[in-house]
């Protein structure tokens, strides 16, 4: 009575009994087949889209950005903007990386702006519409 208890509950969890015990007597199943997932494969980080967080698109160029549009970025209200424009003044950013060089502007911030940054081209940031 307990060796079919314990050959029961090994079939519940899932775990095949030993060989040749169960078969023996009659009393177990085979354990199931492994369940397949119907997951699709993932795309590679550098190819899939992402939705921004702070419902921006779009890039904004810190070299020819006004104070306005250096307002959108999100954490940069007018004294960053300011100073942004003040350091641009003396000279022009040649990497994002050299945000950092502008006070209040830290390596957390700077990860946080650099999806919305370049130096070259145009201004293209905009908000999107969120959705109710």
């Amino acid at each position: 009575m307990l060796g079919s208890l314990l050959l029961v509950a090994l079939f519940l969890c899932g775990v095949a009994p030993p060989v040749g015990v169960a078969e023996a007597k009659g009393q177990c199943r085979p354990a199931r087949a492994a369940h397949k997932s119907k997951r699709k494969a993932k795309r590679p980080a550098h190819k899939r889209k992402r939705k921004s967080r702070y419902g921006l698109s779009g890039k904004l160029n810190l070299n020819t950005a006004t104070s306005i549009e250096l307002q959108r970025l999100p954490g940069v209200g007018p004294r960053r903007a300011r100073r942004i424009i003040a350091w641009r003044a003396r000279r022009q950013f040649k990497h994002i990386w050299q945000l950092r060089r502008v006070r209040g502007f830290g390596r957390k911030t700077l990860r946080r702006l650099s999806p919305y940054l370049i130096v070259k081209g145009k201004t293209t940031l905009k908000r999107n519409r969120v959705k109710r």
